[in-house]
């Protein structure tokens, strides 16, 4: 104390004044913006979920028109479009979109499929949608031409079609492969319908059939002796030409 008096009073010696550390900033202040900043976050996801539900619930996925004492809908399944009309209009209610949808199950001209399902209760005057079949559906004839003869059988009954296999000489595809299809590939067919696979055995088939050959007799031969007058005889055939009323028949006739 004494020592920094004397200085102090020493003339022509200036003393730095001492001056207190500087204060960061207050650890409370920032805790709080943080709580500041995760309170605008969660209004911002309450906000965004309650937007997103009356989003999903009032535009994209509406609940029908229902009431707690409204009516029911009928059933309408195998009807025909005239029975389904009347059943709707007898309750009190409209025809909606009505559509045709291919089955192998449901006879065509019946209702296979309806919105809102039976029972549901609507308010008078709703629209109910349905479908009506068209029957079978029509499928091209897959190409399976050159394919083995289990792979071809297996793509053509994965798509609805009856397989009948018959067995051919060909020259074009190998043996244990399949040369061609009745009907051809690319054919539309209404379902259920047969596909026959002709697959090949072997080689090509012959332009003529083996062994028929026949020998032309010669035309200047008169036969064995012993049988002069009997006419000739050809030499695979075994046909006999007898002579005739004017004499041995011509070879050239």
């Amino acid at each position: 104390m004494l020592g920094d008096s004397l200085r102090r009073r020493r003339p022509g010696r200036v003393v730095p004044e001492r001056r207190p550390p500087p204060r960061g900033p207050a650890r409370g202040g920032a805790v709080g913006r943080w709580l500041r900043w995760l309170g605008f976050a969660v209004i911002v996801l309450m906000v965004s979920f309650g937007v997103g539900y009356l989003l999903s619930t009032l535009v994209l996925f509406p609940r029908p028109d229902t009431a707690g004492a409204g009516v029911a809908v009928p059933r309408l399944y195998g009807m025909d479009t005239g029975s389904a009309d009347e059943a709707l209009a007898a309750v009190g209610l409209e025809v909606g979109e009505v559509m045709e949808l291919a089955s192998l199950e449901t006879p065509s001209g019946r209702v296979l499929a309806q919105d809102p399902v039976p029972g549901q209760q609507l308010r008078p005057g709703a629209a109910v949608s349905y479908a009506v079949s068209s029957g079978p559906p029509f499928l091209r004839v897959p190409a399976v031409v050159g394919l083995a003869v289990e792979a071809a059988r297996e793509l053509l009954e994965g798509a609805g079609f009856d397989v009948e296999i018959q067995e051919a000489r060909s020259g074009e595809v190998p043996p244990g492969t399949v040369a061609r299809t009745e009907p051809a590939g690319g054919e539309p067919q209404r379902l259920p319908a047969r596909v026959v696979l002709v697959v090949a055995v072997g080689g090509a088939e012959p332009d003529s059939p083996v062994g028929d050959t026949v020998q032309a007799a010669d035309p200047f031969d008169e036969g064995d002796e012993g049988d002069e007058g009997d006419g000739a005889r050809t030499a695979d055939t075994g046909d006999v030409r007898g002579p005739g009323p004017d004499g041995p028949p011509s070879p050239w006739r």
